[in-house]
C-alpha cells in the first residue's frame, strides 16, 4: 500500500530485447545507416557503405547488447504521444495564497526532477500559473524499442472563489502533480478539501444520463447539432436469465432521441460517455465542434474527463445544402482548446449543483414511498 508522499517510482527500464527484436529494430526506416554506423563504432568497428542494411542488422543482432544500445534505439523508435483528455480538480480553501501555490510548484519541480528526470518549469500568465512538464514513460504493450513514450503535460492552476482549480491531462502525471500540490498545501492549511466532478453518491442513476444530456444543450453561446455517440452502463447483476450486458454503445445522429436508447434506459442503463457536436451562435455559418465527456469510472460515476476533439470547417463556397462542412476534423489551437475546456467544465459544474439538489428530492420521495 502506498504511503502519503509516495508519488510513484522512477520510470522503469524497457524490457531486455531479444536478438530478433534487435534485428527488427535496426531495419526500421527511422534507423538510418548513420545510426547503425554509430552503433558499430561503439564496438570499434568501421562498416562499409556497400554492406546492406539487412546484413548489418543481422550481424549486430548477434552481439552482446546492453542498456546503452537499448536506450539509443528507443530514442529513435519511441512512439509519439496522442492528444489526451482533460480533467479538473478543485482545491478548496480561501486561505491559500499565491505564495503558497508558488512554494508548492517549487516542490513539484524539485520532486519530479529528482525522482523522474522530468524537465519541469512554470510561469505566471495573468492570474494563472502554467506548469509545463516534459517526461518519458514506458508503455509495455509496445514492442521493446517502442516502449519509451515522450510526453508533455501542461497544467493550469487558477484562483477561483473557493480556492484554486487545476486543469490538466487526464493521466497519472496529473494525479502525481495534484497529490504533490495538495500535500504541500495541506501542511499549512489543514482544512483543505480536494473536490472533483462526480455523481458517486447519486442514488437515482437516471440523473447521470440527464447530466450528460443537458451538458450537450447547456453550453453558453453554442447550440447542439447532434449527439453522435452514446455509451451506456448497467451495473445490475444477472437477473436469473444467465446473462448480463454491462456496456452498450449507440452511434449515429440524434442518438439521445432514439427509441433504442429509451429501451436501454428502461432496463437500467445510464450514460457514462457521450460525444456531441455544436455550432457557435455568433455565426450564421459556423464551424462544427466535436466534444466528448465521460466518467472514467462508469460504475461509480466518478473521474470526470472531457476533450474537445476538434472542428469540422465550414465550406465557404458550397452551394449544396447537404454538404456544408468538410469531412476531415481539424485540431483546435491550444488557446481555443482551453477556452472550450473551461466552458465544458463550467457547464458541468453548474449542472452538478442542480442535479445534487434533484437527487436529494429523489431520496425523499423514495423514503415517502416506503
Amino acid at each position: 500500500m502506498s504511503n502519503k508522499g509516495d508519488y510513484g517510482n522512477r520510470t522503469g527500464a524497457i524490457y531486455s530485447a531479444t536478438d530478433k527484436a534487435m534485428f527488427d529494430a535496426l531495419q526500421q526506416y527511422k534507423v538510418t545507416r548513420d545510426d547503425i554506423k554509430e552503433l558499430y563504432f561503439t564496438r570499434g568497428i568501421i562498416i562499409s557503405n556497400k554492406t546492406s542494411k539487412e546484413i548489418l542488422a543481422d550481424n549486430f543482432s548477434k552481439y552482446i547488447h546492453g542498456y546503452e544500445d537499448y536506450e539509443f534505439l528507443s530514442k529513435i523508435l519511441g512512439v509519439s504521444t496522442q492528444r489526451e483528455r482533460f480533467k479538473s480538480v478543485d482545491l478548496i480553501s480561501t486561505d491559500i495564497t499565491s505564495e503558497d501555490i508558488e512554494e508548492a510548484l517549487d516542490n513539484v519541480k524539485e520532486h519530479l526532477t529528482v525522482t523522474s528526470n522530468d524537465i519541469v518549469d512554470y510561469n505566471i500568465v495573468g492570474k494563472s500559473y502554467r506548469l509545463k512538464i516534459e517526461y518519458s514513460e514506458p508503455d509495455f504493450t509496445k514492442s521493446e524499442f517502442r516502449q519509451v513514450v515522450d510526453k508533455e503535460a501542461e497544467i493550469i492552476i487558477e484562483k477561483n472563489a473557493q480556492g484554486f482549480s487545476l486543469i490538466g491531462p487526464h493521466n497519472k502525471k496529473m494525479d502525481v502533480v495534484t497529490s504533490l500540490i495538495f500535500d504541500a498545501l495541506a501542511e499549512k492549511h489543514s482544512s483543505l478539501i480536494r473536490d472533483e466532478i462526480n455523481l458517486e453518491d447519486v442514488i437515482a442513476k437516471s440523473l447521470v444520463s440527464q447530466l450528460f444530456d443537458k451538458l450537450t444543450t447547456s453550453m453558453e453561446g453554442y447550440s447542439l447539432v447532434s449527439v453522435t455517440d452514446v455509451y451506456v452502463y448497467n451495473p445490475d447483476k444477472d437477473d436469473g436469465t444467465g446473462s448480463h450486458i454491462k456496456k452498450a454503445s449507440l452511434s449515429g445522429t440524434g442518438v439521445t432521441l432514439s427509441q433504442e436508447l429509451g429501451s436501454l434506459y428502461k432496463k437500467g442503463f445510464y450514460i457514462w460517455r457521450i460525444v456531441w457536436t455544436v455550432t457557435d451562435d455568433r455565426y450564421l455559418d459556423s464551424d462544427i465542434y466535436e466534444i466528448e465527456a465521460l466518467f472514467s469510472e462508469p460504475e461509480t460515476c466518478s473521474d470526470f474527463a472531457f476533450l474537445v476533439k476538434g472542428y469540422y470547417p465550414v465550406k465557404v463556397d458550397s452551394t449544396d445544402i447537404t454538404d456544408t462542412h468538410h469531412k476531415n476534423r481539424v485540431n483546435l489551437s491550444k488557446s481555443e482548446e482551453m477556452k472550450f475546456n473551461k466552458l465544458v467544465l463550467k457547464t458541468a459544474k453548474n449542472l452538478l449543483e442542480g442535479f445534487s439538489n434533484l437527487d436529494e428530492n429523489g431520496k425523499d420521495d423514495e423514503e415517502d414511498a416506503v
